[in-house]
């Protein structure tokens, strides 16, 4: 039952990725390179989430960045890369430690795309409050080459389960 939210959002996440590769033929391709990038990227996304590193998780956004967030407090779609860095804000005002643990990372290229899998783990200490939150997510993140860079155009935060590590 858990891989349920990974599933109905990977099958989205492909389908709309396939739609766009009809609807844009002369797209560049990645190289497999690229792949390898974006798993760095990924990585280095999470660090910054973990450090509250606004900076440089703005960075990584394309300005037409979509972020779903499904679960808990900041439940929701959020559009634009404005947007997404003012909910990333309130998570690290909210949250005075984050620690991350990545379980499991991969990347394949759909056409123009690079789209990552992860199951993630946040450790978090609420700002005022006791004890520690575990948060167990399936994470998605796609990957576009601009220029030669990647930017985040789509982001999937899915809470899978939380729960209190005790203080």
């Amino acid at each position: 039952m858990r891989r349920l939210p990974i599933l109905v959002a990977s099958i989205l996440i492909i389908s709309t990725l396939s739609i766009s590769m009809v609807s844009n033929i002369a797209v560049a391709q990645v190289q497999e390179e690229d792949v390898d990038r974006a798993k760095m990227e990924a990585l280095l996304h999470w660090a910054y989430i973990s450090a509250g590193d606004l900076n440089g998780l703005a960075m990584q956004y394309s300005e037409d960045a979509e972020l779903y967030w499904i679960g808990g407090p900041l439940h929701g779609l959020y559009m634009g890369s404005e947007e997404i860095m003012g909910v990333w804000s309130r998570f690290v005002a909210g949250n005075e430690a984050r620690f991350v643990f990545i379980r499991s990372v991969s990347a394949s290229a759909v056409g123009d795309k690079i789209v990552v899998f992860a199951d993630v783990v946040f450790h978090l200490r609420r700002a005022g409050a006791p004890g520690v939150v575990e948060l167990d997510l399936s994470y998605i993140l796609v990957f576009e080459k601009m220029d030669d860079m990647l930017k985040i155009m789509e982001e999937w935060w899915i809470i899978e389960s939380a729960r209190s590590l005790g203080g």
